[in-house]
């Protein structure tokens, strides 16, 4: 399967995963002050970790792939956690696109985000593919006929493709994580303060 028929097969989670992303990305902004209770330790943890272990490609990408496997894996609880996750990242996001001048989130987010925000819509949407494959392959388990360990095989040939579909699309996340890890490790603070220096 190319990426053009995997984008088709796959469009609707997509955009389920934009769309969530995009909703508690407008609530982390617009309710930031209400917030500030539940994130405020959170922002203080992340800025604590970032000045304790550096900023490396490796510990950015550790972290980002920590976050994108939650987000898949959350496929197994039929997308329940997926979802929280998503949200709250987008949620986050948001909240932090208050306590910065709207420059400065744009120069610090925007050069690895370009990557890394579709790497996690991506792997939202891989999740919510995998419990896709969760729920046809145990109908076709329960619906099938003849010995458990024919209908069992019969269930996970015949649903075989959603299992690949969420495994690629995951793969595309990882590669994107990469990418944004060595533009934020290489780039990102060097565009920001070229910038800034104008």
């Amino acid at each position: 399967m190319n990426i053009k028929d995997l984008y088709k097969e796959n469009k609707n989670y997509l955009i389920i995963a934009t769309i969530i992303f995009l909703g508690s990305f407008s609530i982390g902004y617009l309710l930031a002050g209400f917030l500030d209770i539940l994130l405020a330790p959170l922002m203080r943890e992340f800025k604590k970790s970032v000045i304790e272990e550096g900023i490396s490609i490796f510990s950015i990408f550790s972290h980002n792939l920590q976050a994108i496997l939650l987000l898949y894996l959350g496929g197994l609880s039929l997308s329940i956690f997926t979802s929280l996750s998503l949200a709250l990242n987008g949620l986050f996001m948001g909240y932090f696109a208050t306590k910065v001048p709207v420059v400065d989130f744009i120069l610090l987010v925007a050069p690895h985000g370009i990557f890394e925000i579709p790497g996690l819509i991506i792997a939202s949407a891989g999740g919510f593919r995998l419990s896709s494959f969760i729920i046809h392959f145990i109908g076709d388990l329960i619906r099938g006929s003849g010995s458990f360990t024919r209908k069992l095989k019969k269930s996970f040939n015949d649903n075989i493709t959603e299992f690949r579909d969420s495994l690629l699309i995951f793969l595309i996340a990882v590669i994107l994580i990469l990418i944004a890890a060595i533009v934020e490790a290489e780039f990102t603070l060097t565009f920001y303060y070229m910038i800034k220096g104008f």
